[in-house]
């Protein structure tokens, strides 16, 4: 199985510049305060040690200018000093980052998740002594002493094992130095450079771009900003912007886009206020956004690319997996769209037994009023599963006056649920919403017949339905049943089967309910079986009609064609008690010196509390008795149990019956062949 816990772990993704005076902190700070309103989980960590810039902005977020803020200097300098006993090293890793570092708050505007959060990490204490403390620890000599990269790489695994960030954005020193080389070859995994027009920025932003193209260690992505570009002297820009791909590129040895640009604004050198605290609009914060964009897309966080990862989750069967990265795929611009068609094609995973929990967020995160919400009901309604209320009452909560939801919410609510109460009301109310609306007209007509015993109005139903769509195929063939069982006027009944079938010659149902009725109520077994060759050609696994026709050709003596028939009705795995009852029958009744296992099958589905209630056996017993049954009372007795006229007890008079289902001498045993099931 593929491995998968990789893909959850913090990014770490380094800010650059080669000069100061860019606006590299504050396109930090502002990417990732958009990040966080998104609902990611983002760490912005200080390391210009020299100029702490975003150090300030969180004792401004705090109204701390006189207190004293620990931060990355505090924290390695205590592992220093202190050793294993350090904060670092003994605390657990999300109690220590929260002990160096803070929540800023995320401005109401821009945020679309509480999932979300921004924490800063200053450089450090100031105090008055910060300075001093940062000459102490003295980050260049510690690397010079083979001490310096393990523990940085201890920091950055302490931040990824607090489980508490999916993304640390690091603010690098410039130029140079011991502490920009720690950023952008230690803890940093992707790179975004920022750099001005002027020639000593492309100068020195080249030779960092080939200092790299050198590196044994190269950052997985690299995206280079121009910040700030003015407006106006557009002739200027656009040659020094060719002048500076030209001369990035060929340092990097590969292709430098410089499409990420931050256009000049006043407020950039005047005030150190977050631009999205103050506005969620404008080209100043589109341009930030679309840097956002830069970096998701370098981090593989795209629709597509989770869409890809998914695929591989949903076939490793990686529940866990696949919940985490939808959760991010919500979390992009058309996240809700990719939802949408991720649910769709991985829709077999989501309706799986397992999948309980991928459902739940599902239902909250699909709009009530999205097709995929009724499909996802409708496949789980199909397989029993108890949570399809989920996506009923969803669509419903959308759309309260929708006919079909209401209506198959409340079928649901009736075979599954077993709440006839509201089924009954919803009903109601979906023929409030579509008086004329067939397929509920007859739903409820079924409702009202089979579960209130409301004949009357049932039948009212049945009529308002023909009286709406006289060639309705299924009201047709449900009245028929109606009038055969309830009323008992086979002539309405046979008249209304041939009605149905002219609409709908093809339709399974209706021609094996037809075949029943004239084998049953006509005793024309000869259009029967047309009739039951008839509906297998259009479905021709269906148990019920398989099982039904092997009846009728056993009662006519058969047998071999009704044996071939019973088999394939149970290679169509029946999951129904009352004709698993009925298949089990015809075999002792007629194969009984073939199949030795069905008696005991039955006997354990008959004292389980199974039956086929008022299921006409009386020709099968006939036929069998004529064939030369060796305990035709028994065959007799056990259909009167088969079909819930006399409780199962009753046939404990009976030898046969008493004995174990594993006895070799059970009397009615008189060969023994393979078994049927």
């Amino acid at each position: 199985m593929a491995e998968f816990s990789k893909s959850r772990e913090a990014a770490f993704v380094t800010f650059y510049s080669f000069k100061g005076g860019v606006g590299r902190s504050m396109a930090l700070i502002n990417v990732a305060g958009i990040l966080a309103g998104r609902g990611f989980r983002v760490l912005a960590l200080d390391m210009d040690l020299e100029a702490p810039g975003i150090s300030y902005l969180m004792r401004h977020e705090a109204n701390l200018k006189k207190q004293d803020l620990p931060g990355f200097i505090d924290l390695l300098a205590d592992a220093c000093e202190r050793g294993e006993e350090g904060d670092l090293f003994a605390l657990p890793p999300e109690e220590a980052v929260q002990r160096y570092s803070y929540l800023y708050t995320v401005p109401e505007p821009i945020r679309r998740s509480e999932d979300g959060l921004l924490r800063i990490m200053p450089a450090g204490r100031f105090d008055g002594h910060y300075q001093e403390r940062l000459d102490q620890l003295d980050l260049g000599q510690l690397y010079r002493e083979g001490q310096g990269q393990p523990l940085i790489e201890v920091f950055k695994q302490v931040v990824r094992a607090s489980g508490m960030f999916d993304y640390v954005f690091i603010d690098s020193r410039t130029g140079f130095s011991d502490e920009s080389g720690i950023c952008t070859r230690d803890l940093g995994d992707y790179l975004v450079v920022v750099m001005g027009l002027n020639r000593q920025n492309q100068e020195g932003t080249a030779e960092f771009l080939h200092s790299l193209r050198l590196a044994k260690v190269e950052p997985k992505g690299v995206r280079v900003v121009l910040s700030s570009v003015p407006n106006g002297e557009d002739e200027l820009v656009e040659q020094r912007e060719k002048e500076a791909a030209a001369a990035l590129s060929e340092a990097f040895g590969k292709d430098v886009s410089l499409s990420l640009q931050i256009p000049y604004h006043p407020r950039l050198a005047l005030t150190e206020e977050l631009h999205i605290f103050r506005r969620s609009r404008g080209y100043l914060y589109e341009a930030y956004v679309e840097i956002e964009k830069a970096v998701l897309a370098m981090l593989g966080m795209t629709a597509g690319s989770l869409l890809k990862q998914l695929r591989n989750a949903v076939e490793a069967k990686a529940q866990a997996e696949v919940l985490a990265l939808l959760k991010r795929l919500v979390k992009l611009d058309d996240g809700n769209a990719a939802l949408e068609k991720a649910a769709f094609e991985f829709s077999s995973f989501v309706v799986d037994e397992a999948s309980g929990e991928l459902r739940k967020f599902l239902a909250e995160q699909l709009s009530g009023d999205s097709w995929l919400v009724g499909h996802i009901a409708t496949e789980l309604h199909k397989r029993k599963q108890t949570d399809a209320d989920l996506f009923y009452r969803l669509a419903i909560k959308a759309a309260p006056k929708d006919a079909n939801s209401l209506g198959n919410y409340a079928i649901f609510l009736t075979d599954i649920r077993g709440d006839h109460a509201g089924a009954e009301v919803l009903y109601k109310r979906a023929l409030e919403a579509d008086p004329k609306n067939v397929g509920i007209l007859g739903n409820y007509a079924g409702f009202l017949k089979n579960i209130r015993g409301d004949h009357a109005g049932a039948e009212e139903l049945y009529k308002r339905a023909l009286a709406t769509d006289p060639k309705h195929a299924n009201s047709l063939g449900n009245y028929a049943i109606f009038l055969k069982n309830i009323r008992g006027d086979h002539d309405g009944a046979d008249e209304l089967y041939k009605r149905s079938l002219e609409a709908d010659p093809k339709h399974a149902g209706i021609l094996g309910n037809y075949a029943l009725f004239l084998t049953d109520i006509r005793g024309d077994h000869a259009g029967a079986e047309e009739l039951y060759r008839r509906s297998l050609e259009a479905d021709p696994k269906n148990p019920n009609h398989l099982g039904n026709y092997a009846k009728l050709l056993l009662m006519l003596g058969r047998d071999e064609d009704g044996e071939r028939n019973l088999t394939r009705a149970w290679e169509s795995n029946p999951e129904e008690r009352d004709l698993q009852c009925e298949l089990h029958f015809y075999a002792v009744a007629h194969l009984w010196n073939k199949h030795p296992d069905a008696l005991p099958k039955l006997k354990s589905l008959l004292q389980n509390g199974a039956s086929s209630k008022d299921w006409p056996l009386g020709e099968n017993v006939r036929r069998s008795r004529e064939a030369g049954h060796p305990q035709p009372e028994f065959v007799a007795a056990l259909a009167d149990v088969v079909s819930g006229k006399v409780p199962v007890e009753s046939l404990e008079e009976f030898e046969v019956w008493k004995k174990r289902s594993s006895d070799a001498h059970t009397t009615y045993l008189l060969t023994s062949a393979g078994a049927l099931a």
